[in-house]
């Protein structure tokens, strides 16, 4: 399967429009260093973040206070209100994982009729529907990843995906295995060991977070 192109925010948009836009739209622009919280989100839809540069993580933390990771996000994604699953008694934030680059835009501005009927405004929002539509189809993936019944399910299932996601072979893993574990919600020590067995098993081999999968995945 070969890999697609990653639709962004300002795709179909020149440059200068961007340039002119961000003015228009009183945009705002932050660094973050690793483990600051970029945005925590609110009840109601505030603001958008796009990530120009780095990698960030985001969070859901439950009424009991674990934390568990929901995505993962590197340059030219986009995070906010609009894409927060609706549950209740459970909070949403964004943490930097490494130094990042976030362009903030407020949602109101962003979905305000534009005075000069700009096409490349109507372009962006078309743009940030889609996106909202390839969220949707990342949180379905999670939730098949989480409802597998075992754990070497679970683990086979993200590998088949990162490898129809990268064409590869070995797959590079996006986030370290204590992530890993944390976003399959497994404990980090228990996947360690079913990773050790499916090596034995001559089902996968690693070196570091590369996983090269000796049992090809049905694509």
């Amino acid at each position: 399967m070969a890999e697609t192109k990653e639709l962004t925010l300002f795709e179909g948009i020149t440059e200068d429009h961007v340039e002119k836009m961000t003015q228009c739209f009183d945009t705002v622009t932050q660094v973050f260093q690793p483990k600051d919280t970029i945005m925590t989100y609110s009840d109601h839809l505030e603001k958008i973040g796009i990530l120009t540069e780095g990698t960030a993580f985001l969070y859901t933390l439950d009424f009991e206070g674990r934390c568990n990771i929901l995505e993962y996000f590197h340059a030219g994604d986009v995070f906010g209100e609009i894409f927060t699953l609706p549950i209740r008694d459970q909070g949403f934030f964004i943490e930097a994982e490494s130094p990042c680059t976030v362009l903030f835009i407020q949602y109101s501005q962003l979905v305000k009729r534009c005075e000069n009927a700009c096409l490349h405004h109507s372009q962006l929002v078309s743009n940030l529907f889609q996106m909202v539509a390839k969220k949707s189809q990342q949180q379905t993936l999670h939730l098949n990843i989480l409802s597998q019944r075992n754990m070497r399910s679970k683990l086979l299932v993200y590998f088949s995906y990162l490898h129809q996601l990268q064409n590869t072979n070995p797959i590079q893993l996006p986030m370290s295995y204590t992530s890993l574990a944390n976003y399959l919600c497994v404990d980090r020590s228990a996947m360690m060991r079913e990773l050790k067995q499916m090596k034995l098993a001559n089902l996968i081999a690693t070196e570091g977070t590369k996983v090269t999968l000796l049992e090809q995945p049905v694509s």
